[in-house]
Parts: C-alpha cells; sequence; structure tokens
C-alpha cells in the first residue's frame, strides 16, 4: 500500500507571499507620509507662526503668543528633545529675557535668561547658545550661554567697536555669523564677522558689504551658501549671496529692487524665502529669479525672522 503524505506547499506559499506583500508595502512610503519642512515666521512683539515651508499654507497662525523678537531650535536638551528658544525685545520690559519652549509650544522656562539689552538675534551651534545685542556701554556684542542650563559662559564672546549696530545671528556648522553695521544716521561699513565655535578664531571682516550705510536685517544659511539681507539708499532692499566658508561673494545682488529690507530669510529645499513688508516671496535660491511674489500674505503685519525646520 502507498503511503500517502500530504503536502504543507500550498500553506507555505500563501505565507510567503503574505510576507513579500508586507515587506513590498513598508517599503513603498507614500510621498505625502514625509513630513514637509515647516516655516515659522517671528512677528517682533506679537507672536510666531507656523507655516508650511513647501506651500506656503498656514498650520498654526499663533503657534507661540508671546512677545518675540526672535527664535532658534537647539538639539536634545535633557529629556527634553528639541527646543525653541524665543528672544523678548528690549521694549516689552527692562529686562528681556530668552524664554524655553517645547515642540508644542508648551512652556518649559520663560526666564531661561535673563538680563539682556537691546538684543537683536539668537543662534545655537551644539550646546552654546548665543545672543547678540548692542551694549550700553560699548559696541555691538555678542554674548554666549550654556543651552542646557542657561549660565552665561562668556558675556562679552564677541566686542565690536563702539558707533556700530548690531543684526541678527546666523549659524552653521561650527560657525557663527554675526551681521553688524551702521544705523541710517552712522557711517560704518557693514560686515559680516564670523566666529569659530572649535577654535575660537574671530574674523571680525569675513564679510564686508560696503554698499550699504546700514545694518544688515537679515541672514541664513544653506549648502555652504550664506545669504544677507541689507537696504541701501539707492537700489531699496537686497539679498547678497555669499560661500560661507571662505567669504567670498557668489551673486552680491541676488536678489536687487525690494521696497524695504528684508525682514528675515529662510532657505527650504532650492527656493529662498524673503520675508518683505507683510508678505513673504518666493525665489529660486540659485538664480534669484522670482517664483512667487506671494508666497504668503500676513495681512497687516510684517515678519522680523523666517526660520524652516524640517527635512
Amino acid at each position: 500500500m502507498k503511503k500517502i503524505i500530504a503536502s504543507n506547499s500550498r500553506p507555505l506559499r500563501r505565507a510567503l507571499c503574505t510576507i513579500l506583500l508586507s515587506v513590498t508595502a513598508l517599503s513603498v512610503v507614500p510621498r505625502n507620509a514625509v513630513a514637509e519642512p515647516i516655516l515659522y515666521a517671528v512677528f517682533e512683539g506679537y507672536s510666531i507662526g507656523k507655516y508650511n515651508a513647501t506651500t506656503g499654507a498656514v498650520i498654526q497662525s499663533g503657534f507661540i503668543s508671546s512677545d518675540c523678537r526672535a527664535m532658534a531650535f537647539s538639539g536634545k536638551i535633557k529629556n527634553l528633545g528639541n527646543t525653541i528658544f524665543v528672544l523678548t525685545p528690549s521694549y516689552q520690559g527692562p529686562n528681556p529675557s530668552v524664554a524655553q519652549y517645547s515642540m508644542t509650544g508648551a512652556v518649559i522656562n520663560l526666564n531661561f535668561v535673563t538680563g539682556l539689552y537691546q538684543e537683536t538675534g539668537m543662534a545655537v551651534v551644539g550646546n552654546n547658545l548665543f545672543v547678540a545685542y548692542d551694549a550700553a556701554d560699548s559696541g555691538p556684542t555678542v554674548a554666549e550661554y550654556n543651552a542646557t542650563t542657561g549660565a552665561v559662559t562668556n558675556a562679552n564672546l564677541i566686542v565690536l567697536p563702539a558707533g556700530d549696530v548690531a543684526g541678527p545671528l546666523a549659524a552653521s556648522g561650527k560657525s557663527l555669523f554675526f551681521a553688524y553695521g551702521a544705523d541710517i544716521n552712522g557711517d560704518a561699513t557693514p560686515a559680516i564677522c564670523e566666529y569659530n565655535v572649535t577654535t575660537g578664531a574671530i574674523n571680525s571682516t569675513f564679510i564686508l558689504l560696503g554698499l550699504s550705510p546700514y545694518v544688515p536685517t537679515a541672514l541664513t544659511v544653506s549648502k555652504n551658501r550664506l545669504y544677507v539681507g541689507y537696504a541701501t539708499d539707492s537700489a531699496g532692499g537686497t539679498v547678497g549671496e555669499y560661500d560661507a566658508t571662505t567669504g567670498n561673494p557668489i551673486n552680491p545682488g541676488l536678489i536687487t529692487g525690494l521696497v524695504v529690507g528684508p525682514g528675515g530669510l529662510a532657505v527650504s529645499g532650492d527656493h529662498l524665502l524673503v520675508a518683505e513688508g507683510a508678505e513673504v516671496r518666493e525665489y529660486n535660491a540659485t538664480t534669484g529669479k522670482l517664483i512667487n511674489a506671494n508666497f504668503i500674505n500676513f495681512g497687516n503685519i510684517g515678519a522680523c525672522e523666517l526660520v524652516v525646520r524640517g527635512k
């Protein structure tokens, strides 16, 4: 008598097909499942809004409702994950401060750093928090703080000559860029100072703009390109492009003819976003060609800083 052996190949084939289909499904991630980069717009003295950095769509107009002048992101701070630092304008009280928020906009510490004066910008490099301000008895100054504790590391890390005016900060890798120049009544040459966080070297004339009597109003760095926004007497607002390693000009007149000096600059992918008045304009970050003159319209208020966070 022949012995009949039941085959298990069919159930095994079904199981194998199920596994293969599951692996295929996991390997194909829908494009819309990838988080879009977020644009944060700082409205001085009012709030911070969140927008889709690709489409310009509003995500949350009052993400952080607080008096503010500038913002910066930290890396991992203790067990809090990423943290948002918000700089309070000096005219909001005698003791402006740096407040600390979670990525959801929840308050962590409203007095993370205190005792500031005439502050103009803020940036984070590693565990170092930098704040730029106009000192009461000296020139433009950058103070350094511990980004975990808020303790002062160096209150006079960078001190530039009196008569100049402090501008915004931007950071890339181990470099901190500090804009400074002259106000409407001054005659100092506007420039970008570079500070190397690793070596401590300071180059106060990393970039000499030389085209404007005013302090630069906006800075941002992307792909080793430093974008500088400033106002001129004859040509209105201008955005120049420079090599972030050497300071050499790439295109000093990348964007010209803006009505006012840019309130903020940010790069999203290959697009350069420029805050001008109550609008954000979208340009090609390489050619400077205008893509969308009304990428975002804030209505009746202008942004003083733009920050892109995301992929």
